[in-house]
């Protein structure tokens, strides 16, 4: 039988994600350079994140050469496990896009709660109301340890009876991957909920690795997104449905055996 990954659940990493309709103006990248202070004590290790543009001119008769532009686009804010030397939380605004990733989940309760904090204070910081947020988005990805190649049945960790598997998954062995995706609504909020399902195994020398990698995003018009919605209030209104997309998801996926060892049962 396949094992979840930890102790309590199967996230390796939720994500919680904030994009804006343009990137980052040079304005809100000096304000974002704040959080260096502002957030030391929780993320110490603070970085730029660098971009490169490659600029092509020229005609067919002369030619000249590659422009190279380089400079900041973002910043990098991580704290690590001083045994392991891994991440437990790490955040990244770069571009047009803002996230908060948890290496070392919970429970929803406990995890939500510090990455929407985060979220928010990422958000107000660098607040533009010329740049709205266009999307909200949750990434989830579950892991499972099997069995190997040989010994390796699909009902060892999922439901055969799920509808997000396919009729070839059930004939293909052990190694396989299913990706897919489908909008829902909700008749209480403006816009729809993308999901993107990513189900893959590859083989490994501890097993076959079953991953499951779940992306929610809420998509509503700019006057629903706006840049000023950055309290922790109005982002956990979104992110809990986020959240009961994915446990649906989840249980409808996972086998009883399963659902149990991570509480979802």
């Amino acid at each position: 039988m396949g094992r979840p990954i930890g102790d309590k659940h199967s996230i390796e990493v939720a994500t919680f994600i904030a994009a804006h309709e343009k990137p980052f103006s040079h304005s809100s990248l000096n304000a974002l350079e704040t959080l260096k202070e502002t957030l030391s004590s929780e993320y110490p290790i603070f970085s730029p994140v660098h971009s490169v543009e490659l600029k092509l001119e020229g005609t067919p008769n002369q030619e000249l050469p590659p422009q190279i532009k380089t400079g900041v686009s973002g910043f990098s804010l991580q704290t690590i496990n001083k045994e392991t030397n891994k991440p437990t939380w790490a955040i990244r605004a770069n571009e047009n896009v803002a996230e908060i990733s948890c290496f070392d989940y919970d429970r929803w309760g406990s995890s939500s709660a510090k990455a929407l904090k985060d979220l928010s204070v990422v958000l107000s910081t660098g607040a533009d109301e010329q740049n709205p947020l266009i999307f909200l988005a949750l990434r989830v990805v579950d892991r499972f340890i099997g069995p190997s190649q040989e010994a390796y049945q699909l009902n060892q960790i999922f439901n055969l009876n799920s509808r997000f598997l396919t009729k070839q998954v059930k004939q293909a062995g052990a190694l396989w991957h299913v990706h897919q995706g489908w909008f829902e609504s909700k008749s209480e909020f403006k816009g729809r909920f993308l999901n993107v399902l990513n189900l893959s195994t590859n083989e490994t020398p501890a097993g076959i690795i079953t991953t499951i990698e779940h992306t929610i995003r809420y998509h509503s018009d700019p006057e629903a997104l706006s840049s000023s919605n950055n309290s922790e209030a109005y982002l956990r209104s979104i992110f809990d449905i986020l959240h009961e997309y994915n446990k649906q998801t989840i249980r409808d996926l996972l086998n009883a055996k399963q659902l149990t060892a991570i509480g979802l049962k």
